[in-house]
């Protein structure tokens, strides 16, 4: 259930209709220390942005082989596979970060709206700094300080 609308959005079979993927991606040229990808996902007339990011250590890692699959895929699709596996959920999030050992803690929401992204994207450079983010830099939103 999606807690905005408190709606479900069901198909015939009675399961969750999964998001489609309406745009991107398209380079996202931000503070990102990495490389990011905007797409924009739809379903029953909503739409939301979704950030797919990959850090800069990821992207230097060599042979690609020796990144985690989630990361590796990303970079070889330019952020597609993410995109893809995020439109699967009912509330998708608005922003992915992939490092050179997986998925990153993405910044946390508070009080942004569901498609205003550019919060994270100026947190996302400290983010990707390192592995895991100190309890003063998780938080996204008007009132993060960025």
């Amino acid at each position: 259930m999606n807690a905005s609308t408190a709606s479900w959005a069901v198909s015939d079979g009675g399961l969750p209709t999964p998001w489609q993927i309406t745009g991107g991606p398209r380079l996202a040229e931000t503070m990102v220390d990495g490389r990011a990808w905007v797409f924009m996902l739809a379903r029953g007339g909503r739409e939301r942005q979704l950030l797919v990011v990959v850090s800069r250590e990821a992207l230097r890692v060599g042979p690609p082989r020796l990144l985690p699959v989630q990361t590796r895929e990303a970079i070889q699709t330019d952020g597609r596979s993410e995109a893809a596996r995020v439109a699967q959920f009912d509330d998708p999030a608005s922003c992915v970060v992939l490092g050179r050992d997986g998925y990153l803690p993405a910044p946390v929401r508070t009080g942004a709206s569901a498609t205003n992204i550019e919060p994270c994207v100026r947190r996302a450079p400290q983010a990707l700094q390192h592995s895991g983010l100190p309890a003063n830099d998780e938080v996204c939103g008007p009132d993060a300080g960025v």
